[in-house]
Formats: structure tokens, sequence, C-alpha cells
């Protein structure tokens, strides 16, 4: 077990492992007015609090730019990479022969993980963490996005009607002007008529 050890080291796969958990982050939380410990023990009360309390620090998700992976990981104080992430069983999965069957493989990453004193169920944890993060942000991001949407449709109808009254203003102008146009035209050849009658005498 060693040498296979010594083999992922090599490839910067293993790290030293410190296998204690992270004592937990402090976020603020506006409805309580005070700052709140995330606990790494309980991951989905982790996550809700954690979704909870960004909502109330940030306001509603940015829906004008997309946000990438690594920033969501930031918002939420989730770290990107590490030895103690989902990630890094990846790298000993990854890690293996492709031909080796799927039990084998199990049984190498587990084998280890327990040389390298790391818990497996830790980097599990991790992974549905990151699960509930990215579904929670997905959908604040998706709602956020569809209102937004609604509103410029709410506000196209608005300047469509808009732009129905004011064509509307102009075709009764226009036909205000015609007509205007017209009795000034016929009364001003009525009074240059009785005028060119004296005139022409003359």
């Amino acid at each position: 077990m060693s040498k296979i050890m010594s083999v992922f080291e090599k490839f910067n796969l293993v790290e030293k492992v410190n296998n204690e958990t992270s004592k937990g982050e402090s976020i603020y939380n506006a409805e309580e007015n005070k700052y709140i410990k995330v606990e790494q023990s309980d991951e989905k009360a982790d996550v809700e609090t954690l979704v909870k309390a960004k909502k109330q620090e940030t306001g509603k998700t940015i829906s004008d730019r997309n946000i990438s992976i690594e920033d969501i990981y930031t918002k939420f104080g989730v770290k990107e990479n590490g030895i103690d992430t989902i990630f890094m069983l990846g790298k000993f999965i990854n890690a293996l022969p492709e031909k080796l069957p799927l039990d084998i493989k199990k049984e190498s990453v587990i084998n280890i993980l327990e040389a390298s004193n790391t818990d497996l169920n830790v980097l599990i944890s991790d992974g549905e963490k990151r699960l509930a993060i990215l579904n929670n942000f997905a959908k604040d991001y998706s709602d956020s996005t569809a209102q937004a949407i609604e509103q410029c449709k709410s506000e196209i109808v608005k300047l469509n009607n808009s732009i129905k009254k004011l064509e509307e203003q102009i075709y009764l102008k226009e036909s205000m002007l015609l007509q205007q146009n017209n009795e000034i035209k016929a009364e001003t050849e009525k009074i240059s008529g009785t005028i060119n009658f004296f005139k022409n005498d003359n």
C-alpha cells in the first residue's frame, strides 16, 4: 500500500491529510441580526442555513450575468478543491486503470483513503453539500432570471400600449391639421375672391 501511496504522491494526487474537520464558518444572519456559526456536522442544515444567510446578506441573485462555478463556491464559502473535498475521490478513481472491475476500484480507493487517514464520509458529505448548494443556487438564479424576464415582458406591453396611444394621437393630430388647413383654405379663398372681384374692376 505504501508503494501505491507513493505513486499518488508523485502525481500530486495525495497530500498530507488533516483528519480534523473544519470548525465551521461564521455567517451574518440579518434576520437575527447576529453572526451564526455553520457547523460541518449537519450538512443538510449547513446548506439551508448558508443559502438563507447568503440571500439575506447579498440580496437576490444577480441575473444580468452568468456566475462561474468558482464564484458560486466562493459565494457560499466552499473551497473550490482540496484534499478533503469530493474532487479528491475523483482523482483517486481516475488514477486507477480503467479496465479494473468496479468493486476492485472501490476497494482500492477505500484502501488509499484509509492509508492516508481520510474519512470517506467526509468527502461524500462534501459532495452532497456542493450538490445542495448548486441546486439551491440554480433554483434561485432561475427564479430571479424568470422574474426579470417577466418584468421585461410587462414593460414591453406597457411600451406597446404607449406606442399605440401615441400613434392614435398622431393620427388625430394629422386629421385635425388637415381639417384646420381645409377650413382656413376655404375661408381665404372666399375672402380673396371678394377682394379680387373689386380689384379687377379697377
